[in-house]
C-alpha cells in the first residue's frame, strides 16, 4: 500500500514545523511554488509560477486558493505528478507530525469509510462559518450573501452536529473521492474562497463520502496543531 502525507505551502504563507515522527512507509509530500523553502524531510512538488493553474494567475496574491486547489484534489494531483496512492493524510502546513500515523489510520478510520475529519469545536453550520469569515475580513458581505443563498437553494442544513474542520483529514483512494475531486474546483469557485463552509456544503449536497468525524482530542497524539501563524482561524 502506497501512503503519503500531503501538505501545501504557497508564497511562504505558513511556517512548517519539523516532523517529530517519520516512517519509510509514508512519503511526505509538499505542494508549493518555486520560491517557498520546504523542510528537507518533505519531497517538494512545484506548481510552476508561469503556468495558469485553474484560472489562478497571480501566485503571490492567491496562495490560499492554490492551497485549496491542492487540498481537495490530492489523489488527482499526485497521480499526475508521481503516481497513484492508496492512503493519504492531508494536513495544513502548520500541523506537526508527532505520532504513529498507521495507528491513527487504524483507530480513526471505520472499516468502510472514505476518510476521517476533525469536528469543529464552535461552529455547527456553514452559514455561521461564512458570517465568521466576514467578521474576520476573509470575504466581503456581498460574497457571503451570495454563498449563503446558494447554500439555501442546495438545502444545506442550518444545524450540522458533525460540522467538519478541513485542516486535517485521512482519505482512502475510493470512488467517492474520485467524484468529489472532479466537482470540487468548479464548485469552490462558484461559491467563495473559504474551503471549510464550501466543503461542508458540498458534502451535504453530494453525499458520496462516508466520513468519520472525530474531536481534536482524538488526533492530539499524532499531530500537534496550533492556529495559523498569520491569522485567526475561521
Amino acid at each position: 500500500m502506497k501512503k503519503a502525507v500531503v501538505t501545501y505551502n504557497f508564497g511562504g504563507y505558513e511556517t512548517m514545523p519539523t516532523p517529530l515522527w517519520k516512517s519509510e512507509a509514508w512519503d511526505l509530500i509538499a505542494f508549493t511554488d518555486e520560491k517557498t523553502e520546504i523542510n528537507s524531510e518533505w519531497s517538494k512538488i512545484v506548481i510552476p509560477k508561469a503556468q495558469d493553474i485553474a484560472h489562478i494567475t497571480d501566485f503571490d496574491l492567491q496562495s490560499k486558493r492554490l492551497a485549496n486547489y491542492v487540498k481537495f484534489q490530492p489523489f488527482k494531483l499526485l497521480r499526475e505528478a508521481v503516481g497513484d496512492y492508496d492512503m493519504i493524510i492531508v494536513i495544513d502546513a502548520n500541523f506537526q507530525l508527532s505520532g504513529d500515523l498507521d495507528e491513527a489510520c487504524e483507530r480513526l478510520l471505520m472499516a468502510t469509510a472514505d476518510g476521517c475529519f476533525m469536528s469543529h469545536p464552535t461552529i455547527n453550520n456553514a452559514y455561521d462559518d461564512i458570517d465568521l469569515s466576514v467578521k474576520l475580513g476573509k470575504i466581503d458581505k456581498q460574497v457571503a450573501d451570495f454563498s449563503k443563498e446558494m447554500m439555501e437553494k442546495s438545502n444545506v442544513p442550518k444545524f450540522d452536529p458533525h460540522y467538519m474542520q478541513t485542516g486535517f483529514s485521512i482519505r482512502r483512494h475510493t470512488s467517492g473521492w474520485a467524484h468529489f475531486e472532479h466537482i470540487w474546483w468548479d464548485s469552490y469557485n462558484e461559491m467563495c474562497n473559504r474551503d471549510q463552509p464550501v466543503f461542508n456544503s458540498l458534502s451535504n449536497r453530494f453525499p458520496v463520502l462516508d466520513l468519520n468525524v472525530v474531536p481534536k482530542s482524538e488526533i492530539d497524539s499524532y499531530l500537534k496543531y496550533e492556529k495559523h501563524s498569520f491569522e485567526e482561524v475561521a
